[in-house]
């Protein structure tokens, strides 16, 4: 990670050495470093941090110009003081060494523009009792929505220091720094270190350097209030910034559910311009809601289909499949009502939640695609696997391996259903679990729930790709193709013999170009090329 000299109007206090630490989904790896142990990094609602009594005591010493008589009051006032709004409601990162106790919360301004980002920086010297608090700005001249990229500017307005407020005035503010930024996710190899981790990026900063401009040090060094030069001493901080709303889709996308009413709506044509325009303040925007106009159930609907894009974007992993797959694939991932997320979601309930593989394989008695079940299902990745034979069908049109992709997506979640949560699969599937005492088969158990409720959402979503694609044929093309795999169902053996013969021959057209009588026929669908 390279290091950026940066100027900074800052205020200095020696607080020791970096802190270097890994943290993956909240867990705090302890590790020496030099003479400073790490006990942890937290990430804290900071609404919920003005209930610590260890923050409140820290908070409270911070001097204001007016008798304060409440925390509540306290915090008014500071605010008011310094044009600022603490965000209650946002997280705050927390850290801890044997010696500082560092908060950092999120604060905005009226007018703040998305190309800065301010915290509020509180630290604690566990020995000496002293605080420190200023106010830490990053600026940029592009968006700040993650610290992967370096800003280009930094200010830092100081509150307290060593319980003494600052005079702004004594002294010469401006001084070179030096940030440091360490990744708190790394990879290590040492076994009581976690070996990776795709934990967002978090980063803790340490800033020191030279004097003021006159030589100068822009704060006393030490608990007096005479300054002097010599170097500004070091302040750490975990910088907290707000997430776009993309990054906390992102973060959150196992945890948003759509309604029938709300997926009605978000699937009528007559929204689809209110939709983009939600989309892309979602995704690329920092207007509020009031200034976008539109509610936000209206736009939590619309969150909702980021996280589904993110989740086929992210965490279906085809680069195991051959070039013709991968295309269909991404093909299918961009459709608006029937993408493989949302099939999954009409059919389960809520946006996926695990990571996806698709390879191309070879499987044995000519079946046209697996998937594994749910002992197969990989607990260290969060993996399950779906196998392709597009070896044994060169044939097949691309309607046939869409429709195949689609079908096998709801294999696999159903599978990773069952492994992460049997008690659940069990209480929303009673059928199945009937079915299973029948069938004692996982591929039959799910087709005979694909036959009951599934068959008109692969039909729709088959017809979206279709009509993407340039095809304009009959509905009935695709119901018959959403019966593939499904001949063996109850509901299948019901149909008429008529039915059921005009189904098959349309699917066996589809994947090998042959009928049910051995004749070669014209295929609806293009040459896949696989």
């Amino acid at each position: 990670m390279k290091l950026k000299k940066i100027s900074y109007f800052l205020i200095l206090s020696l607080l020791g050495v970096v802190i270097y630490s890994c943290n993956t989904d909240d867990l705090a790896i302890q590790q020496e470093v030099q003479t400073q142990k790490y006990k942890g990094l937290n990430h804290i609602k900071t609404a919920d941090l003005f209930k610590d009594k260890k923050f409140t005591t820290a908070f409270a010493k911070i001097p204001t110009k007016t008798k304060l008589t409440s925390l509540k009051t306290s915090k008014t006032i500071m605010e008011h003081e310094y044009g600022f709004t603490i965000e209650e409601f946002k997280p705050a990162n927390v850290y801890e060494t044997d010696s500082v106790v560092s908060y950092t919360l999120l604060i905005t301004r009226p007018n703040q523009t998305a190309h800065s980002v301010e915290n509020l920086v509180i630290n604690t010297n566990k020995f000496t009792d002293s605080i420190s608090a200023f106010l830490y700005k990053y600026e940029s001249d592009v968006i700040i929505n993650n610290f992967t990229n370096y800003v280009d500017n930094s200010i830092i307005t100081p509150i307290v220091y060593n319980n003494i407020e600052y005079n702004p005035s004594a002294t010469n503010k401006e001084s070179p720094c030096i940030i440091t930024a360490y990744r708190i996710c790394e990879n290590h190899s040492s076994p009581e270190m976690v070996p990776t981790c795709q934990a967002p990026i978090q980063y803790e900063i340490t800033c020191g350097g030279g004097g003021g401009a006159d030589g100068s040090s822009p704060l006393p060094t030490s608990s007096n209030t005479s300054t002097g030069g010599g170097v500004g001493g070091a302040i750490q901080t975990a910088p907290v910034y707000q997430m776009s709303p993309l990054e906390l889709a992102r973060k959150n996308f196992t945890m948003n559910d759509l309604t029938d009413e709300q997926f009605s709506w978000l699937t009528n044509p007559a929204n689809d311009q209110a939709e983009a325009a939600i989309y892309a303040y979602l995704e690329y925007s920092n207007a509020t809601t009031g200034e976008l106009g539109y509610s936000p159930e209206k736009i939590a609907i619309v969150k909702n289909l980021i996280n589904i894009r993110i989740w086929e974007s992210t965490r279906i992993n085809g680069n195991l499949l051959k070039p013709c797959m991968q295309s269909i694939l991404n093909d299918i991932k961009k459709l608006q009502n029937g993408s493989v997320g949302q099939i999954i979601q009409k059919f389960a309930g809520n946006t996926p939640g695990f990571n996806w593989e698709v390879k191309d394989g070879v499987l044995s008695g000519g079946v046209v695609a697996s998937t594994q079940t749910p002992s197969q299902y990989n607990t260290t990745s969060s993996t399950i696997t779906t196998t392709f034979n597009t070896t044994a069908y060169p044939d097949a049109s691309e309607l046939s391996w869409a429709r195949t992709i689609i079908h096998e997506s709801v294999h696999a979640y159903l599978s990773v259903y069952f492994a992460t949560n049997s008690p659940g699969f069990i209480g929303n599937y009673p059928n199945m679990v009937n079915d299973w005492g029948i069938l004692q088969n996982w591929n039959a158990v799910h087709h005979e729930e694909f036959a009951r409720s599934l068959v008109n959402e692969i039909a729709n979503s088959l017809q979206e790709y279709g009509i993407s694609k340039g095809y304009n044929l009959p509905r009935q093309f695709y119901d018959d193709m959403s019966w593939a795999g499904l001949q063996g169902t109850t509901l299948f053996q019901n149909l008429s013999p008529a039915d059921q013969n005009r189904i098959l021959n349309v699917i066996a057209i589809e994947l090998t170009g042959i009928d049910l009588n051995s004749n070669s026929q014209i295929q609806k669908g293009r040459p896949a090329g696989c």
